[in-house]
């Protein structure tokens, strides 16, 4: 099997297995909705699987925070990061036991960054509760590993000082990239991007749910928030617990399909930003600073109450330990999706309103001849298969060897054999799957979907013989006929056999997963 089929295989068990036996609310929308987008799961953190995708940032705070981002065994051993006994969550909070000297370091605090980069993809995180209290600034977001902003940042989650709704941003390198309103829930508060320009405000869209950030998010149970990051554009959703959630987000499916989530609260488009260039691939991003650069700043803590506890926000975080009991971040789970490049959208004229996303596999014809001693018999089989098929060129003429092996799913396994001694050649068929596998030393692929059961043989030549296979897939064929695929193997001699064999087969491998209506 080559690689591409490999890959198939791979994402069609992952489809088919998962999708079907462990999310069956899936095949209950198989009537609608057709997926049209997919992108496959790569990464899951629940639990203490946080600590095995991502490292911690031992760092001095870049926006000049009131905290000292801690390593991984001061974090566990101070308490700062654990998962819930039953291992269905993770915390991340700061320090809330300290009382700190003015000239003394911050307060300890946990800055993580994912230890995967992630390109065109999808991330969904199902956060519990987010850190709230004066002087917080919590935030979930993305940039690359050179020089900020020179792969560009994009925030998922930030806010400060319980300040909301929740606003999500991009910054970029003091390239031109600007944004307009598009079909968004959000706001669209500032349209320049360049981090030299208003005080690196950034593009900031503020979403339309006062649940989506701050005390009103823990109130109501959290919620999922959601980034689609694609070289086109940049989007990001939000559903606090109790709303119209899609059931592949609530769920954690293992695919999902963006297409079906509905009108995004953010959408970042390449209309006057070359996102493609100013958002590189990036690590995901999790911290809780205080005060710093933006929560400290002195008109932003005097827009809030919080100002009526303490002049300032640096001495509030200083001297009140215990008021930042709540400032902690409950991650249920945070999973990362990629596109697989096999995939591809493309309209098959079947519904109009669902495109069918499809992987093609390559067509061949082969044709091998022996002579060998006397014997006599005959198998053949038809099959009628509905197919679109895409073949890539390619010539081989291998001799003296052949080989033909043909699967249906897992219960279809006929094998024929010839070498330069020919000892046995052997036909077995059983097929109730969907697909077949035909094999040659040029190695092309094909698939094709079949419910016939062909008769089986096996016959018994001992003499000399040579065997020539040639093999030439055609090219950039493709057609959406009905036609039926027919084999027919005869062996018939006195002191000499003939046997020829001339099968040629198209086929296209069609997945269809069923998702959010």
């Amino acid at each position: 099997m080559t690689s591409h089929g490999m890959r198939f295989s791979t994402q069609l068990s992952i489809v088919v297995a998962l999708v079907a036996n462990s999310f069956p609310f899936i095949a209950a929308a198989a009537a609608s909705s057709p997926i049209q987008n997919p992108y496959l799961v790569k990464d899951v953190s629940t639990g203490s699987s946080f600590y095995d995708n991502f490292d911690f940032d031992n760092i001095s705070d870049p926006t000049h925070g009131r905290v000292v981002y801690v390593d991984k065994a001061t974090a566990q051993g101070h308490n700062l990061t654990y998962a819930a006994p039953s291992g269905s969550s993770f915390v991340l909070r700061t320090d809330a036991t300290t009382v700190l000297t003015s000239g003394g370091p911050g307060r300890e605090s946990v800055r993580l960054r994912s230890k995967n980069l992630y390109g065109t993809h999808v991330v969904i995180i199902d956060l519990a509760h987010m850190p709230v209290g004066c002087g917080t600034w919590p935030a979930i977001w993305e940039f690359g590993p050179n020089l900020w902003p020179d792969d560009g940042e994009v925030d998922i989650l930030e806010g400060v000082n319980d300040l909301g709704p929740n606003g999500s941003t991009l910054h970029t390198n003091g390239t031109t990239c600007r944004m307009s309103n598009l079909t968004q829930k959000g706001t669209l508060y500032s349209t320049d991007c360049d981090a030299d320009v208003n005080y690196n405000q950034g593009c900031m869209v503020k979403m339309s749910q006062s649940k989506s950030y701050g005390p009103a998010f823990n109130s109501a149970g959290g919620g999922w928030f959601a980034l689609e990051k694609t070289d086109e554009y940049i989007k990001v959703w939000f559903w606090s617990r109790n709303d119209d959630v899609p059931a592949s987000v609530k769920a954690g499916s293992p695919v999902v399909d963006p297409n079906y989530w509905g009108q995004p609260e953010v959408w970042f488009n390449n209309r006057t930003c070359d996102i493609a260039n100013r958002f590189k691939p990036a690590n995901i991003i999790i911290n809780l600073t205080l005060c710093g650069d933006w929560a400290g700043e002195t008109n932003t803590w005097r827009k809030t109450s919080c100002a009526s506890k303490w002049p300032t926000c640096k001495g509030y975080v200083e001297a009140n330990p215990a008021a930042l009991s709540d400032a902690y971040f409950d991650i249920k789970a945070l999973r990362v999706y990629e596109r697989p490049s096999d995939y591809q959208t493309v309209d098959t004229g079947e519904n109009p309103d669902y495109p069918t996303t499809t992987l093609t596999t390559a067509s061949s014809s082969s044709t091998s001849s022996s002579t060998g001693s006397t014997s006599t018999s005959t198998a053949g089989s038809s099959s009628s298969v509905t197919t679109t098929a895409t073949s890539t060129s390619s010539t081989s003429k291998p001799a003296s060897t052949s080989t033909s092996s043909s699967s249906a799913g897992s219960t279809t396994k006929p094998t024929s054999t010839s070498t330069s001694k020919i000892t046995t050649t052997t036909s077995t068929s059983k097929t109730t799957a969907k697909s077949s596998t035909s094999k040659t030393t040029a190695k092309p692929t094909t698939s094709s979907k079949t419910t016939a059961k062909p008769t089986s043989t096996k016959t018994t030549t001992k003499s000399k013989s040579t065997s020539k296979t040639t093999a030439k897939p055609t090219s950039s064929s493709k057609t959406t006929a009905k036609p039926t695929s027919t084999s027919k193997s005869t062996v018939k001699s006195t002191s000499t056999s003939k046997s020829t064999v001339k099968s040629t087969s198209t086929s296209k491998s069609t997945v269809q997963v069923y998702l959010d209506e």
